[in-house]
């Protein structure tokens, strides 16, 4: 059972997410497991979040957004 989760956590831990970074103004893929508190990321839609995220902008009309 628990190599079962151990694996399931490598699998999730694995995927990646665009970061946009400040200095070069680009956005390039990071693994989940190698994000930090502070980075931005650039979400697409029906993108699954990987942790807690404050959201700073969207391009929504009116600015509304969902999170299911």
């Amino acid at each position: 059972y628990i190599n079962i989760i151990n694996n399931l956590e490598l699998i999730e831990n694995n995927k990646e997410i665009n970061v946009f970074h400040f200095g070069n103004r680009e956005v390039t893929k990071m693994k989940w497991s190698e994000l930090k508190v502070g980075d931005i990321i650039r979400l697409d839609q029906d993108q699954y979040v990987p942790a807690d995220l404050l959201v700073l902008c969207t391009s929504e009309p009116k600015g509304f957004f969902s999170i299911c």
